[in-house]
């Protein structure tokens, strides 16, 4: 469970005429002293490093607040998780809809994903699988609608800076982390009576996504970026 490690935050005043530039800029500064002043404002989630559901939670409130501060509105929609059955990964849509005094509108939306075989992997005994699972989506999400606000990757260069790079360095560990998911899967889809589904099957996937180019249907056929990529997207 992520750790409540961020206080919410009141945006300093701002003067009305303030153009969304000036918010952009304000909300990038409070989210570089999050990710920056808070050590348990980033965690590791499958092999990479990825900020935490409170602090994209107060950088969302953050927004929020600044905007409604200048006489403008902003409203944030979540949908519904769309669960893949074969794969077990729920896709959950985050939607932003900004209105400024100035009559700018700005409309932005973001997907994030995650599989139950993710979290079961991290916890055995996990018993909220299911919640679990759409919150990360939902962070992912979020984090994505982020960016997309402020218009560039400015978490992923934040956490670079901060954490460096976090990830498997050879192929035989990429190899048992995805036999591994693959084998939380198959205890979850065997709890619902459901058939496991083999290796071989999440290989067609990934070429049918266009993560991958090698031919054959081997783990150990894949090159290290290729298996980078269906252990992201399991």
């Amino acid at each position: 469970m992520e750790k409540a490690v961020v206080k919410l935050q009141a945006p300093a005043p701002i003067p009305q005429e303030a153009t969304f530039t000036d918010i952009l800029e304000r909300t990038r500064s409070r989210l570089e002293s999050l990710i920056r002043n808070n050590p348990d404002a980033v965690m590791e989630i499958s092999g990479r490093y990825e900020i935490t559901r409170p602090v994209a939670l107060a950088i969302k409130s953050f927004i929020r607040d600044t905007i409604l501060a200048i006489g403008g509105s902003v409203r944030f929609t979540v949908s519904q998780p769309q669960v893949i059955e074969e794969t077990q990964e729920l896709t959950v849509k985050v939607e932003c809809l900004i209105s400024l005094p100035s009559g700018q509108v700005i409309e932005e939306s973001a997907l994030g994903s995650c599989s139950m075989g993710e979290i079961s992997a991290k916890n055995k005994k996990n018993i909220r699988t299911y919640h679990d699972a759409v919150a990360t989506a939902e962070t992912r999400a979020l984090k994505r609608l982020i960016e997309h606000i402020l218009g560039e990757d400015v978490i992923n260069r934040l956490i670079l800076e901060v954490k460096g790079s976090f990830e498997p360095q050879d192929k035989e560990e990429l190899i048992r982390r995805i036999l591994e998911r693959v084998r939380k899967i198959n205890e979850e889809r065997q709890k619902k009576g459901k058939k496991p589904l083999t290796v071989r099957f999440f290989i067609e996937e990934a070429r049918k996504r266009g993560w991958i180019k090698s031919e054959g249907n081997s783990l150990e056929g894949l090159t290290e970026d290729e298996l980078k990529k269906i252990l992201k997207g399991i």
